[in-house]
């Protein structure tokens, strides 16, 4: 995983690139980095960006489709603990970002994101949590 300061460095540089203007140009992870650093620095309306209107949110509770029903999800969490984020690399539209909340934490959570990106978007994200720590 990176570094903290070289992640705050990068998610910096993501965000500095507005995700509509350039979203057909993003690679798939170009638009993963940028929604990471998007959630790392808690910005809901810059997360919810990075969505094609009609994505599908997969997470072991169920899915979720659109914007706004992601939104909603992403609301009462997006001030949660640091995250620590990697983006491997992309095979095709296909992304995944192993993470961890709260790093170095008793309650820390860790998990695997994977993205299925197209024209620069968010098309379907299935969450991935590891099992607690005993």
């Amino acid at each position: 995983m990176l570094n903290r300061s070289k992640f705050i460095a990068s998610m910096g540089l993501a965000l500095s690139l507005p995700a509509a203007a350039c979203a057909a140009e993003r690679t798939p992870e170009q638009v993963a980095t940028h929604h990471m650093a998007a959630f790392a620095t808690k910005s809901l309306d810059n997360v919810v960006s990075d969505y094609a209107d009609d994505a599908l949110f997969v997470t072991a509770d169920g899915v979720l489709q659109g914007k706004a029903a992601i939104r909603n999800f992403w609301s009462p969490r997006i001030d949660g603990p640091p995250l620590d984020s990697k983006i491997l690399p992309a095979e095709g539209s296909v992304v995944s970002a192993p993470w961890t909340l709260g790093a170095g934490t008793p309650n820390a959570i860790s998990g695997k994101d994977v993205f299925v990106i197209r024209n620069g978007k968010i098309q379907i994200q299935v969450v991935f949590m590891d099992p607690p720590k005993q």
